[in-house]
């Protein structure tokens, strides 16, 4: 959850997208309901390479931020449906050494889930290629906070997962981020470009 605070800078490198106040505040806002919602977490770990699964969580923040920015540039010259399956292609294609490697085949009765899987993997770059298509990256980085609230939301229907009450507090927080952050991108949308001097 770290990544979202990383689109804006990355946008403003790669995009040249100008930073824009109220966007910035959603995603400072979002980050506090994030912060709200890990208290009362366990956090503790006698696991040796800990530091190692810190670094590879802050690594991962990174690449994803960059891959939504690059995304975003993509999906301004190119077809959807080509970006989304170019999207999935070429990591089956990368992942294919070490398979081959480690050959680890998956059991005839995980097909299906392996399937779902990647139509869902499908379904979820099409629809932020269409995303980052008609938005800023900036203005949809807050709702990248939202997955929070869908993974306990699902936590509770697949695994009876009670969320804590912090993190119902959190939510609340993150979707008043994502609501500012919609409302900013309509206000911007709306705004008039200033006539010029006669």
């Amino acid at each position: 959850f770290c990544a979202p605070l990383l689109i804006a800078p990355l946008a403003r490198w790669i995009l040249g997208e100008k930073f824009r106040r109220m966007a910035l505040w959603a995603l400072a806002i979002g980050f506090v309901g994030i912060l709200i919602t890990v208290q009362g977490a366990d956090m503790g770990s006698t696991d040796p390479r800990r530091l190692e699964g810190v670094l590879a969580g802050m690594g991962t923040a990174v690449l994803y931020a960059l891959s939504l920015v690059l995304l975003r540039q993509v999906a301004l010259k190119d077809d959807a449906v080509v970006t989304s399956f170019l999207g999935n292609l070429f990591p089956a294609v990368y992942l294919l050494i070490p398979a081959m490697f480690f050959r680890f085949a998956p059991a005839l009765a995980d097909i299906p889930v392996f399937a779902f899987t990647g139509i869902a993997g499908f379904i979820l770059w099409l629809m932020l290629t269409h995303a980052y298509a008609r938005a800023p990256a900036q203005s949809l980085a807050a709702a990248e906070y939202s997955a929070l609230i869908w993974s306990a939301l699902l936590g509770y229907a697949f695994f009876s997962e009670v969320p804590r009450w912090q993190v119902w507090m959190g939510a609340v927080v993150i979707v008043f981020a994502v609501l500012l952050a919609a409302w900013d991108g309509r206000r911007a949308e709306t705004v008039s470009p200033p006539k010029p001097a006669a």
